[in-house]
C-alpha cells in the first residue's frame, strides 16, 4: 500500500488531538524500545523477538491496511463538538520477556459535550462496535506494522493538526473583522438616531397640526356625504312608491278584466250545457216514454241525492272558504307587518353599513396619505444621513492627509468650524420657519374650529329635515301597505271564483258522466223491450198451438 493511500485509509482515533500525539508517541517509544531490547538479550536468534515484537504491535495497533475507508471514522469527517472522546490506544510493554501485552482501553474517559446527548450516546456506541471489530481484525491477522507506518500515522495526525489550528486562526481573524465593523456602525447608528430624534420632533408637531386639519375636513366631508346620501334615498323611495302604485294599478285592471272573462266564459259554458241538457231529454222523451218512466224515477232519485250531496257540499265549501279567507287574512296581516320590520332592520342596516363604508375609506384615505408623508420624510433623512456619511468620509480622508502638516491641519478645523456655524445658522432659520409655520396652523385650527360649528349647525338642519322626510315615507309606506291589503284582498277574491269555477267545471263533468250513464241504461232498456217482446210472441204462439192441440184431442175423443 501507497503513503498516500495510507494517509486516507489509516484509522484515526475520535479524540483531543493532543492526547492522541502523547498516546501515538508513547505507544511507538515502547514499541521501539522493546525491538531494541529484544535485539541485544538474543543477538543469535534476532528474528524470533522481531517477529514477537511484531506480532505485539499487530496486538496494540492491528494491520491498518486490512481496514477500508468506509470502515473506518476520519478526523476531517468527524465535528469537533458532536463527537465523543475515542479509546486510547494500546500501550506497548516494557520488556520483551515478559507475556504478550493485552490491548488496554482507558475505562473512565468522559465524553465531549453535545448539544444532543441521544445522539452522541448513539455515535459513542457505533465507534465501540467499530473499535471491537477492528481489535478483532488486529487480532487475526499476522502481518506487524513497521515504523515508516507509524510515523506516517503520526505525520498524517499532525497536519490534521495544522488544518484545524489554520481554521481556528481564520475563525478569530473574521471574529476580530466582525466586531472592527459592528463598532463603525455603531458610531454611525449613533449620529442616525441624533438625527431622527431631531426630525421627529418636528414632525410631531407637523403631524398635531395635520391631523387636526384632517379631521375638520372629513367632518366636513362627512356632512356634505350624509345630506347627498338622505336625499338620494328619499328620490329612490319616492320613485320606487310610485313605481308600486303604477303596478298596483295595472294589477287591478287586469285582475278586473280577467274576472269579467272568466264570468262570460262560464254564463257561455252554463247555457251551453244547459241547451245541451234539454236536447237530449227531450230526444230521450221522444225515444220511449214508456222505458223512461224507470229510469226517470231512477233519474229523479239521483238528482234528488245530488240535490242533497251538492248543498252540504256547498255548505262545507263556504265554511271552509270562510275559514281560509279568515287565516289568509290574518297572515297577510302578519306577513305585512314582519316585511314592514324587515325592511326597516334592512334599511337601517344598509345606512349605517354606508356609514361605516364612507368611514373606512376617509380612514384608509388618510393613512394613504400618512404613509406617503412617512416615505418622503424617510427618503429625506436617507438622502441627509447619506450626505452626512459621505462629509464624515471625507474629513477623515483630509484628516488622514493632513496629519503630518499642522497649519493645514488649523486650516481645515477653520473650515470645519465655518461649515458647523453654518449649519448652526441654517437650522436656527428652518426652527424660526418651523415656529411661523406653527402659528399659522394654529390660527388655521381657529378657523375651522369655527368652520366645524357652522358644520354642525347645518347637520342639525338636515338631521331636521331627514326626521320630516322620515315621517313622509312612514306615510307612503302606510299607503303601500293599504294598497297591498286591497291587491291581496282581490287576489283572495279571484281565488275563490277560480275555486267555484273548478267546481263548476267537476259538476259539469259529473253531468256529462250522468248523461253518458243514463244513455246507457236507455239502450239497455231498449234491448230488454225487445227481448220482452219476442218472448210474448213466442208465448203467444206456443198457446196458440197447444189450444188447437186440445180442441183436435177432444174431437177424436168424441168421434
Amino acid at each position: 500500500m501507497s503513503e498516500d493511500n495510507m494517509s486516507s485509509d489509516v484509522p484515526t482515533k475520535v479524540g483531543e488531538p493532543s492526547e492522541i500525539d502523547d498516546e501515538i508517541d508513547e505507544f511507538a517509544e515502547n514499541a521501539f524500545d522493546a525491538l531494541l531490547i529484544g535485539a541485544e538479550a538474543n543477538p543469535s536468534s534476532e528474528a524470533a523477538p522481531v517477529a514477537e515484537a511484531a506480532g505485539e504491535t499487530d496486538e496494540g495497533t492491528g494491520d491498518y491496511e486490512d481496514v477500508e475507508l468506509d470502515d473506518v471514522i476520519m478526523v476531517s469527517d468527524v465535528p469537533v463538538d458532536d463527537v465523543s472522546h475515542g479509546t486510547a490506544p494500546p500501550s506497548a510493554p516494557a520488556a520483551a520477556s515478559s507475556a504478550p501485552p493485552v490491548a488496554a482501553r482507558p475505562a473512565t474517559a468522559p465524553p465531549a459535550p453535545s448539544e444532543h446527548p441521544a445522539v452522541g450516546q448513539v455515535e459513542v456506541a457505533r465507534m465501540r462496535s467499530e473499535i471491537s471489530g477492528l481489535k478483532a481484525k488486529l487480532a487475526e491477522s499476522s502481518g506487524g506494522v513497521s515504523s515508516r507506518q507509524f510515523l506516517d500515522l503520526r505525520e498524517s495526525l499532525n497536519t490534521k493538526d495544522k488544518q484545524i489550528l489554520d481554521l481556528r486562526d481564520q475563525l478569530t481573524g473574521r471574529d476580530k473583522e466582525i466586531l472592527d465593523l459592528r463598532d463603525q456602525s455603531i458610531v454611525l447608528e449613533r449620529a442616525r438616531a441624533d438625527f431622527d430624534e431631531k426630525t421627529a420632533e418636528l414632525e410631531h408637531a407637523l403631524s398635531g397640526a395635520q391631523e387636526a386639519i384632517a379631521g375638520l375636513t372629513e367632518d366636513k366631508e362627512s356632512a356634505a356625504k350624509r345630506y347627498d346620501d338622505i336625499k338620494g334615498r328619499f328620490e329612490r323611495e319616492k320613485t320606487k312608491t310610485e313605481g308600486l302604485e303604477a303596478e298596483l294599478a295595472q294589477e287591478r285592471e287586469a285582475r278586473s278584466a280577467d274576472v269579467e272573462a272568466l264570468k262570460s266564459a262560464q254564463d257561455t259554458e252554463m247555457a251551453r250545457l244547459r241547451v245541451a241538457q234539454e236536447e237530449a231529454l227531450d230526444l230521450i222523451k221522444a225515444e220511449s216514454a214508456a222505458a223512461l218512466a224507470g229510469a226517470r224515477e231512477d233519474n229523479e232519485a239521483a238528482l234528488h241525492a245530488a240535490a242533497s250531496e251538492k248543498e252540504t257540499a256547498l255548505a262545507a265549501l263556504r265554511s271552509e272558504l270562510a275559514d281560509a279567507q279568515a287565516a289568509a287574512l290574518a297572515q297577510a296581516a302578519a306577513e305585512a307587518d314582519v316585511a314592514r320590520q324587515e325592511a326597516l332592520a334592512s334599511r337601517g342596516q344598509e345606512l349605517e353599513a354606508a356609514a361605516a363604508a364612507k368611514m373606512v375609506e376617509a380612514e384608509a384615505q388618510w393613512q394613504r396619505s400618512m404613509e406617503e408623508r412617512e416615505v418622503a420624510i424617510q427618503s429625506e433623512k436617507q438622502l441627509e444621513l447619506e450626505t452626512q456619511e459621505k462629509e464624515h468620509s471625507k474629513q477623515l480622508a483630509t484628516l488622514g492627509r493632513k496629519l503630518a502638516d499642522t497649519e493645514s491641519e488649523l486650516a481645515g478645523a477653520r473650515e470645519r468650524e465655518t461649515l458647523n456655524a453654518d449649519r448652526v445658522l441654517e437650522l436656527e432659520t428652518k426652527l424660526g420657519e418651523t415656529s411661523t409655520e406653527l402659528e399659522g396652523t394654529k390660527t388655521l385650527l381657529t378657523e375651522t374650529q369655527g368652520l366645524r360649528d357652522r358644520f354642525q349647525d347645518e347637520l342639525n338642519t338636515t338631521k331636521e329635515a331627514r326626521d320630516g322626510l322620515q315621517t313622509e315615507l312612514d306615510a307612503n309606506r302606510t299607503k303601500v301597505e293599504i294598497l297591498e291589503e286591497t291587491k291581496r284582498n282581490l287576489e283572495s277574491r279571484v281565488g275563490s271564483l277560480e275555486a267555484m269555477k273548478s267546481q263548476l267545471e267537476s259538476k259539469l263533468s259529473m253531468a256529462v258522466e250522468k248523461i253518458a250513464t243514463d244513455d246507457e241504461l236507455l239502450s239497455r232498456v231498449r234491448k230488454a223491450m225487445a227481448i220482452g217482446l219476442s218472448l210474448l210472441e213466442d208465448q203467444e204462439q206456443n198457446t196458440y198451438g197447444t189450444t188447437t192441440d186440445e180442441t183436435e184431442h177432444a174431437s177424436e175423443d168424441a168421434e
